[in-house]
């Protein structure tokens, strides 16, 4: 990755110099994260929290031949674009080694022609602390109303900011959400996952809980200590492991995931979450989560193209975009 800065009516922005395909679409916006804003225009731009800093990033010049470059931008006035293209750039674990995950992956002859289709789809490096709450408030919840929960607790907060012309959306802090309480986060809406995320603020102010710590620990021991955190089962506990602490390993198996492995794998056979996500970690080893992902997006659109669902608008647009590329 080469960056280089150059002013924009906007501010500054960043540019990251691509050495292999990234899906901002997929990767952003369909499961793994629920805080960043599709493009409002033409303009490509991609408007999120990473870090803790509001910044945008969109992709450009990508074609047959080059999968192209991104464009970072920090809020502007007194934002640093190349930090927050470097912040950008470990959020999309661009320092993976892509090629060889994509290699390993092509291996597997039922995973190879869904790795083509889904080659730019990116695992995300975000931070513990927002993936633990992102996910604790997933919770039996479909997209919109996530991401509508995550907004609600930004704004009781005080944790939302205006910029490019838009709220933006932090999640805050574990002392702010602890000091919140369970019955107001019950207010704005978390319903029964409310007394989950009280807990596990109190945990992590208390000191009873070091989520930084996970990431040195053995997955399995990372994975129990998530257990015991009120509303956390296995799969949330392996979607923390996979987005955010760098435990690649980890296989989260959802309905989308379970019937995929069955579907693709096990000729109609269901077995429980437990042994798919045995078998996950089996077959895939340290690049289990990359699979997951791949199979959780082609399993959810083939759902959705079978049922006459239209999806996302950002869905049926790379829809057309890959139809269209079937037929050149």
């Amino acid at each position: 990755m080469t960056t280089t800065t150059r002013p924009l009516r906007h501010g500054p922005t960043a540019r990251i110099e691509l050495t292999w395909p990234v899906d901002l679409a997929a990767s952003l916006d369909e499961g793994q994260a629920f805080g960043w804003s599709a493009p409002e225009s033409d303009d490509g731009w991609w408007i999120g929290v990473v870090s803790g800093q509001p910044l945008r990033v969109r992709h450009v010049e990508a074609d047959s031949k080059s999968p192209g470059a991104l464009e970072v931008a920090a809020r502007p006035p007194d934002g640093d674009a190349e930090q927050a293209a470097s912040m950008v750039s470990r959020y999309l674990r661009l320092d993976d080694d892509l090629a060889g995950i994509s290699e390993a992956l092509s291996a597997d002859a039922v995973l190879a022609p869904i790795e083509r289709r889904w080659r730019g789809l990116r695992l995300l490096r975000q931070e513990p602390w927002e993936c633990l709450v992102s996910f604790v408030i997933s919770a039996q919840c479909h997209l919109p109303r996530i991401k509508r929960n995550m907004q609600n607790l930004a704004e009781a907060c005080g944790a939302a900011d205006e910029a490019w012309g838009q709220t933006v959306y932090r999640v805050p802090e574990p002392d702010v959400v602890a000091q919140l309480g369970e019955a107001r986060l019950r207010q704005i809406g978390l319903g029964f996952r409310a007394p989950f995320l009280a807990s596990a603020a109190a945990m992590v102010v208390e000191g009873a809980l070091s989520l930084a710590a996970l990431r040195a620990m053995p997955r399995e021991s990372a994975r129990e200590t998530l257990l015991t955190l009120k509303g956390v089962g296995p799969k949330i506990a392996d979607c923390i492991l996979a987005f955010s602490l760098d435990h690649t390993e980890a296989f989260a198996v959802d309905r989308w995931v379970s019937r995929a492995v069955s579907r693709l794998y096990l000729n109609d056979e269901r077995l429980p979450e437990d042994r798919i996500a045995a078998w996950g970690r089996n077959r895939f080893g340290p690049r289990a989560a990359y699979a997951q992902q791949l199979l959780f997006q082609e399993e959810r659109e083939n759902a959705m193209r079978e049922r006459g669902l239209p999806g996302s608008v950002i869905i049926r647009e790379r829809r057309l975009r890959r139809a269209r590329a079937t037929h050149e």
